[in-house]
């Protein structure tokens, strides 16, 4: 197997725009100045959940056969995990 080369990278195509990354990397950087780690865990799962979607609905979608009720259901599953977790950080802190 070869190590890869600068040839290599270059063909690498970035798929998430700059521009969100650019929110992402300045709200982890906010956070992490006021110490605020769970905080950057939450805006972590947030993006991961979007940008996942963001890359793979196209393919997601052919699998759940174009239903909504799919889409409802990732979208409601996303934000019940968001809810439970700040919940539980915000009773660690109580």
């Amino acid at each position: 197997m070869e190590s890869g080369t600068a040839a290599d990278i270059a063909q690498i195509a970035l798929c998430i725009p700059a521009w969100q990354i650019g929110i992402y990397i300045g709200l982890n950087s906010v956070f992490m100045l006021i110490q605020e780690r769970k905080l950057c865990l939450v805006t972590t799962y947030l993006f991961t959940f979007y940008w996942g979607f963001y890359v793979y609905g196209n393919e997601f979608m052919i699998v759940a056969g174009g239903s909504k009720f799919a889409l409802s259901l990732y979208i409601i599953c996303g934000f019940l995990l968001v809810t439970f977790s700040l919940y539980a950080f915000f009773q660690e802190k109580g």
